[in-house]
């Protein structure tokens, strides 16, 4: 009856939540039509709309880009708005736009503002970059003389500090030329030169990063760091501005091709807007008819699906009924069944347990006996084991001990008196202490023998008098319990007949009434679901009609708004539009008529669709109910009459089982009664065996315990006496060898001590050569700027960008020539606001320079279009050639007729031989003779030889070549190394800081052998520096190509760790590089690029080299990994392209520096390498590396990215694009 009650009510609720999705599926459906009808109206008209917006919109567009294609070279024009506001505001977007590229925006806009409140001349992108690179200029001279004022303790600090102050020197001189160069060029030079601006402030950043490099790790390297930060940051800025105003520039000769696109793109749209409108109204219509042919097939599919689910209820139910009946019948009969053989069974059953404790307590008894003889004979062997194993833990204990006192009197040197002291008196009194002890002892184990000997026997008579006592309480509450339980029993068999048969009246009389309640409750919810069904149809009717009313009269406003509108258009539209507005005024009023004829045809059939249902659920809800009432009357006569047939039979049954259990209990009451008895006499008798036994094992115990006392405190004896004499010679021994080991330690600590200061000596100085770089390049930019008119900006931007950059990495070559530390950190800090600086300054040349760049090639392309417009790009090779003779504009006449020469050993001004055949027999000697004021370019032949000797060519010497006999011949060689206390900046064999140099034909070797560390052979800081068929031999930082533009040609360089490395704009076409063997554990790194700000133009550039590995690593390769490169510091760029690869390189390809450090700020890149190591499908997956197109590659070739027309200029071989 409950599962038929619960099914009703599940059917019931089914069949509501099917009425409430038919209804939400028509209003959905009606609505939707109803929606796309308005949303097709909606789009016409705003489609229209768009049509003559776009078509104005376009005329004036394209009128504004012709008046400004004619207007762009003109004289700027008059603002409108003259207003302070107005200028304000002008103001600021032009500050803005120059620092749009700028990383640190904060470091550039505010400073402009103030710049722009002062002189308010500055009225144009190039003079902002120029204040803005004197403003970085300031910031760099600022730093430096913060670093003046702070103390450095060790020599390596001092050392770092005199490098920097080099290296500030530098990065002034290229800022200032940035400056020089800024004012000599004109706007539509700015482009041209924007690459020398880079290079120049690229190697200001270099120098700021070489001077930070030089300190050890420590806190002045730290404060270094923050110290030049602002000025780095500076520095980056004018680097993205540079570059922003040459992009920006080189865009503008596109705007009349863009403005030709732009008409034929908005011929193209209005035809796409007409196909559109055809198919947006195509699909209203398509929508609409498949809306109502989906509702009629969804509608007959879901009659079909009720009606096959009704005849499934059906059978559902006659299964169900069948199954109840046959259930009630099948469990009366398995009940008495189940009642005859559960009976049988507990019979059975009563009897095998009787017999299976029988012989349950025979096996007790026997364990019983058998666990008694088996426990004394483990404990005698217990006993017997225990004792020898105490014997022999002691004698290890023992042992273990005296080692102990060994090690322990090592360590007392300084109380060895004490301890023969502390030992005798411990000696005396551990001795009375232990025979006092002992006496207790022995007193104590004779009272607790005693004690124990009373336990027992009183436990035995205790015992025995307890079992009595329990015997007869046990007994006597046995049968007070039999009786009280045959007497509960009795009660308890009336009050289960008396419950079952009120049970079943009781079942009888809630059936008949939950059968009354049922019916009507039933006949109420019927009445009151057909109400709500009659009122639910009148409000669909009134729904529908209400909604073909609105459909209709949204659709005759819609036609009256559509015909309005199309009216007004008419006028503006040709015959072909007319054709298309009737065509869409057909469609709209057909589609209306249809959606209300279907909203009609709908209501009708979903009308006599919802009576027939409801007349067919009615009719099956009466049957339902007949069903119900039949089955309860049967299944509570069925109930009554089990549970009479339950009741009679239990009742026999339970009166038999009475009987069996009070026998039973009788019988077990005797078993209980002998088992206690007995268990207390053998407890007895076991209680006194044990003490016996126990008595006797404790008395040999303590005689055999004192007995090994007396023993063990002889051996006592010896041992402190031995132990005090050892250690008053171990203590001897251990002064002299702790005094002589003090000794030596603070010999080595104080050789430690003077190794680093002079490091740091060595360090300051180093840091004040490049501080002193910085003032130099950031003057030379000033005056580049200052000289450098708007036209002329472009031209001179290379050598802008190159000076500032080169102060950046003598910013950072000075901090990290300090060790870790206060120093370090404070450094840091102080050139903090100078590196921002001068990172703004690079930004805005780059910026100016690419706008400027741009209007020029605009202006280029109007005045003569039948021009090539290769050369009128700034990142074509030959923008700075002279069209006369291929020269650079800034090449003097004199010059260009010596590099025309044929002969490639021009004749010498001086000849260095070691024979003695020349002028001079050392370099150095050769090189300090250079005039002060000598005009063109001083040659300096070096015959064969090898010359020992450091040789450096100082920032005053400007436009030396010098050249031997060949890399195997003429040999500069040195040994200098990072393990001998030297800095890595100041290892170098071979130094250039003056700009203009040439090499040819000479090999530059550092000796020190890779068990030096860092050990370099040749350092170049220099701009425009050209070698060629030279040698550099090293193992670890072979070349250090450390900051400005450099280019090498058929050179050989040999290394293991990052023997090519530094912040340089360089180049290395068709070099071999070595990759020799280095100490084990050790790994190969060709690269290691410091470039620490994004907009320095610098990076390493490897095209068509050779990588191969040396003879002694060709047998190991396979075990000593080698690397293309790592990134030294956050922005590294490196690019091998048209190279051949050896197997020599890891398949990974690049490795990195520490961890997960720069590898999403890197910019790793490789193009067209041939050769076993060139594959890159195994390379690592970091964000930064890249395999580059062919346009990307031609970004990094001599021609454009050292703006190499003066490596041509030099008369060295050069390929100025890419190979292939």
């Amino acid at each position: 009856m409950a599962f038929q009650d619960f099914d009703l009510i599940s059917e019931r609720r089914r069949n509501e939540k099917k009425q409430r999705m038919r209804k939400r599926i028509m209003i959905g459906v009606v609505s939707t039509i109803v929606l796309v009808g308005m949303i097709g109206a909606v789009l016409f008209v705003v489609v229209k709309n768009d049509d003559t917006g776009n078509g104005n919109g376009n005329t004036n567009a394209n009128a504004k880009s012709t008046n400004k294609a004619r207007t762009s070279h003109s004289p700027p024009a008059k603002a409108e708005d003259d207003s302070p506001k107005g200028e304000v505001a002008h103001t600021e977007k032009l500050v803005k736009m120059v620092c749009s590229s700028a990383d640190f925006k904060d470091k550039c806009e505010e400073p402009l503002n103030k710049a722009m409140e002062k002189d308010s001349k500055l009225s144009e992108p190039k003079d902002l970059l120029k204040a803005y690179v004197k403003l970085a200029e300031e910031e760099v001279s600022k730093a430096f003389n913060k670093t003046n004022t702070m103390k450095f303790d060790t020599d390596e600090e001092k050392g770092a500090f005199e490098d920097c102050k080099k290296l500030f020197e530098d990065a002034k001189d290229d800022i200032a030329t940035t400056i020089s160069e800024l004012s000599k060029s004109e706007l539509k030079n700015v482009t041209d030169k924007s690459p020398d601006r880079n290079r120049w402030v690229s190697g200001v950043i270099s120098f700021q990063q070489t001077c930070i490099d030089g300190f050890p790790e420590g806190h002045i390297k730290t404060e270094l760091q923050k110290l030049m930060n602002d000025s780095k940051e500076f520095i980056s800025n004018s680097l993205a501005i540079i570059s922003q105003l040459a992009s920006a520039l080189s865009t503008s000769v596109s705007y009349t091709h863009l403005a030709l696109k732009t008409l034929r793109r908005n011929e193209k749209k209005q035809r796409m807007r007409k196909r559109i409108m055809i198919g947006v109204v195509s699909t209203i219509v398509l929508v609409g008819m498949i809306g109502a042919v989906l509702f009629v097939v969804v509608k007959n599919e879901m009659c079909i699906r009720d009606r096959r689910r009704n005849e499934k209820k059906q059978r559902m139910r006659k299964r169900i009924m069948i199954g109840v009946v046959s259930t009630i019948v099948l469990v009366g009969m398995i009940g008495a069944v189940l009642f005859v053989v559960v009976k049988n069974e507990m019979c059975i059953r009563d009897r095998r347990r009787n017999e299976k404790k029988q012989r349950m307590r025979k096996r007790i008894m026997i364990g019983v006996v058998s666990t008694i003889v088996l426990v004394g004979m483990i404990g005698a062997v217990l006993f017997v084991v225990v004792k020898n194993e105490m014997c022999i833990r002691d004698r290890r204990r023992n042992e273990k001990k005296q080692r102990m006192r060994k090690r322990i009197m090592i360590g007392v040197v300084s109380t060895i008196v004490l301890v023969g002291m502390i030992g005798a008196v411990l000696f005396v009194v551990v001795k009375n202490e232990m025979c006092i002890r002992d006496r207790r002892r022995n007193e104590k184990k004779q009272r607790m023998r005693k004690r124990i000997m009373i336990g027992v026997v009183s436990t035995i008579v205790l015992v025995g008098m307890i079992g009595a006592v329990l015997f007869v309480v046990v007994k006597n509450e046995m049968c007070i319990r039999d009786r009280r339980r045959n007497e509960k029993k009795q009660r308890m068999r009336k009050r289960i007949m008396i419950g079952v048969v009120s049970t079943i009246v009781l079942v009888g009389m809630i059936g008949a009434v939950l059968f009354v309640v049922v019916k009507n409750e039933m006949c109420i919810r019927d009445r009151r679901r057909n109400e709500k069904k009659q009122r639910m149809r009148k409000r669909i009717m009134i729904g529908v009609v209400s909604t073909i009313v609105l459909v209709g009269m949204i659709g005759a406003v819609l036609f009256v708004v559509v015909k309005n509108e199309m009216c007004i258009r008419d006028r503006r539209r040709n015959e072909k539009k007319q054709r298309m507005r009737k065509r869409i005024m057909i469609g709209v009023v057909s589609t209306i008529v249809l959606v209300g004829m279907i909203g009609a045809v709908l209501f009708v059939v979903v009308k006599n669709e919802m009576c027939i249902r409801d007349r067919r659920r009615n009719e099956k809800k009466q049957r339902m109910r007949k069903r119900i009432m039949i089955g309860v009357v049967s299944t509570i006569v069925l109930v009554g009459m089990i549970g009479a047939v339950l009741f009679v039979v239990v009742k026999n049954e339970m009166c038999i089982r009475d009987r069996r259990r009070n026998e039973k209990k009788q019988r077990m009451r005797k078993r209980i009664m002998i088992g206690v008895v007995s268990t207390i006499v053998l407890v007895g008798m076991i209680g006194a065996v044990l003490f016996v036994v126990v008595k006797n094992e404790m008395c040999i115990r303590d005689r055999r315990r004192n007995e090994k006392k007396q023993r063990m405190r002889k051996r006592i004896m010896i041992g402190v006496v031995s132990t005090i004499v050892l250690v008053g010679m171990i203590g001897a021994v251990l002064f002299v060898v702790v005094k002589n080991e003090m000794c030596i330690r603070d010999r080595r600590r104080n050789e430690k001590k003077q190794r680093m200061r002079k490091r740091i000596m060595i360090g300051v100085a180093g840091e004040l050569e490049n501080l002193s770089l910085i003032h130099i390049y950031i003057a030379t930019t000033i005056s580049e700027l200052s000289k450098t008119e708007l036209k002329n900006v472009t031209d001179k931007s290379p050598d802008l960008n190159s000076w500032l950059s080169a102060v950046i990495s003598f910013q950072q070559t000075c901090i990290d020539g300090f060790p870790e530390g206060n120093i370090k950190t404070e450094l840091q800090n102080l050139m903090n606001d100078s590196k921002e600086f001068i990172s703004n300054s690079l930004a805005i040349i780059s910026q100016l320079a690419s706008a400027l760049s741009t209007f020029e090639t605009a202006a280029n392309a109007a005045s003569s279009s039948g021009r090539s417009l290769l050369s009128q790009f700034s990142n074509s090779p030959a923008a700075s050639l002279d069209p006369a003779d291929d020269f650079p504009y800034w090449l003097p006449n004199d010059d260009r007729r010596i590099l025309k020469a044929v002969d490639n050993k021009p004749a010498p001004n001086v000849t260095v031989a070691k024979d003695g055949s020349g002028k001079f027999k050392t370099i150095n000697e050769a090189v300090n003779a250079i005039p002060e004021k000598f005009e063109g370019r001083y040659v300096i032949y070096v015959k064969e030889g090898i010359y020992d000797e450091i040789v450096k060519i100082t920032k005053k010497m400007v436009n030396i070549t010098m050249y031997g006999d060949g890399s195997q011949k003429t040999i500069v060689t040195g040994n200098k190394n990072f393990r001998d206390g030297v800095r890595t900046f100041l290892t170098a064999t071979f130094v250039v800081e003056g700009e203009g140099f040439i090499g040819m034909a000479m090999g530059v070797r550092n000796t020190a052998g890779p068990d030096g560390h860092q050990a370099v052979a040749a350092r170049v800081q220099a701009d425009r520096v050209v070698f060629a068929n030279c040698r550099f031999e090293g193992y670890q930082d072979t070349l250090y190509t450390h900051a400005h533009r450099q280019f090498y040609r058929s050179c050989i360089v040999t290394g293991t760790i990052d023997f090519i490395f530094g912040d340089a704009a360089v180049v290395l076409q068709n070099c071999i590089l070595i990759v020799r063997k280095p100490n084990d554990n050790q790994q190969n790194m060709v690269t290691a690029q410091g470039r620490v700000d994004k907009q320095q133009a610098t990076g390493i550039v490897l095209q068509r080299c050779t990588i191969k590995a040396d003879e002694a690593l060709i047998p190991v390769k396979s075990k000593i990994r080698s690397y293309l490169g790592r990134p030294w510091k956050e922005y590294s760029r490196t690019i091998v392209m048209e190279s051949e690869i050896g197997d020599v390189i890891h398949p990974d390809g690049w490795t990195a520096w520490n961890g997960d450090f720069a590898l999403k700020t890197l910019y790793y890149a490789e193009f067209e390498n041939t050769g076993p190591g060139a594959s890159t499908s195994a390379r690592v997956k970091w964000p930064g590396y890249k395999t580059i197109t062919k346009d990307e590659a031609t970004q990094f070739t001599p021609g454009v990215f050292l703006r190499g027309s003066w490596v041509q200029s030099t008369g060295v071989p050069s390929t100025q694009g890419l190979y292939n």
